[in-house]
């Protein structure tokens, strides 16, 4: 059985899985962090003033993760604050970033 959640609802469960993880590139966060681009990309405020990211005139509809660039960080604080105890790896790619895909496939390879 299959129950989707909301952030305000109590959660007692052994597994609660994201199915639509988001991956930030290390090298991308860093960037962003420091205030600079990374193929295109920079650190902006979406309409209701959260962190986000903007290429462009595109706005991404999600929050920056603050924990983004540190995986071990990020795993131990999804479990803290969210209970995620499993994320499913999704690459968030518009069709001008297709060159990336092979570096993104190196990273998560470790090469």
């Amino acid at each position: 059985m299959v129950e989707v959640l909301n952030m305000n609802q109590s959660i007692n469960a052994d597994q609660i899985i994201d199915m639509h993880s988001h991956y930030w590139p290390e090298a991308m966060v860093t960037a962003l962090k420091s205030g600079k681009t990374w193929h295109g990309w920079k650190l902006s405020r979406s309409q209701n003033g959260k962190p986000s990211v903007s290429r462009g005139n595109r706005t991404a509809p999600f929050e920056f993760d603050p924990y983004a660039g540190d995986l071990g960080l990020r795993r131990s604080k999804r479990l803290e604050l969210e209970k995620i105890t499993t994320e499913l790896l999704m690459f968030h790619l518009s069709y001008g970033d297709m060159n990336l895909i092979p570096l993104m496939q190196r990273r998560c390879a470790g090469t």
